[in-house]
């Protein structure tokens, strides 16, 4: 487990620069959720969510955006930690974020 989590923490650094992530227009209010997962949970206002690997939390966050009460677990500190996952986090209500070991979150 140990060589899995160093390998998401080093994933994370190269994530937040890729297109295929685009933090740049999360950061400027965009969603990161994809039209299947809008559809298959419908509104999500008032709702309880936890978003298990949610690596650096933007989807989490997406959901948040949307009126969630939402958790979002991952074993990667990196992707927790990051200034790039904590700018996207600033002001933002109705979410938090833990790091955890298998079933044990923090």
């Amino acid at each position: 487990m140990r060589r899995n989590q160093h390998a998401w923490n080093l994933r994370t650094a190269a994530h937040l620069e890729s297109d295929f992530y685009d933090v740049a227009s999360f950061k400027a209010g965009g969603s990161s959720l994809r039209p299947l997962e809008l559809a298959e949970l419908g509104d999500v206002r008032g709702k309880s969510l936890l978003h298990l690997m949610c690596h650096f939390g933007m989807d989490t966050l997406s959901w948040a955006r949307m009126g969630a009460e939402v958790t979002g677990a991952d074993f990667s500190p990196d992707g927790r930690d990051r200034e790039g996952p904590r700018a996207c986090r600033r002001g933002r209500r109705r979410r938090d974020f833990r790091v955890c070991e298998r079933l044990r979150p923090a």
